[in-house]
């Protein structure tokens, strides 16, 4: 189920190609708390998932500190992105997240990340309390 959500502005950076964590993570505490939502209760984030070396990391940091915090092995939260199935699609890339999530949920099934080769060395993955699906789960 859907809850609720937030935006946000990013905050002061040097430019949209700089994403800015603090704010990012603050989003997503807002996210919760206007839904009603323990962090450690969300099972799936739909990220944006920017394809940047500077992006990604950013933003897996963020999700990490606010969704992943205190998980373990076994409760990991998935994380996933739909830009590797349809490409950015710009402002159109939000929407394509929301209607792949809301699939899943009618589904009861989240899909795999598309042509998955390799995690990114950039994100602490061990201990980010986050995993992104290789299979359908």
């Amino acid at each position: 189920m859907v809850r609720g959500g937030a935006t946000a502005q990013d905050g002061r950076t040097v430019g949209i190609m700089s994403p800015n964590g603090a704010a990012q993570a603050d989003m997503f505490r807002l996210a919760c708390r206007m839904s009603g939502v323990d962090p450690a209760g969300v099972g799936y984030i739909e990220a944006h998932g920017t394809g940047t070396p500077t992006g990604d990391p950013t933003e897996v940091g963020a999700i990490a500190e606010v969704y992943g915090a205190g998980r373990t092995d076994q409760n990991r939260c998935r994380i996933g992105s739909v830009k590797p199935n349809i490409g950015h699609l710009e402002g159109g890339a939000g929407v394509m997240g929301l209607i792949k999530t809301v699939l899943a949920l009618h589904h009861e099934a989240i899909p795999p990340t598309a042509g998955l080769r390799q995690l990114t060395g950039a994100v602490d993955w061990a201990n980010s309390g986050l995993r992104v699906p290789t299979e359908v789960e």
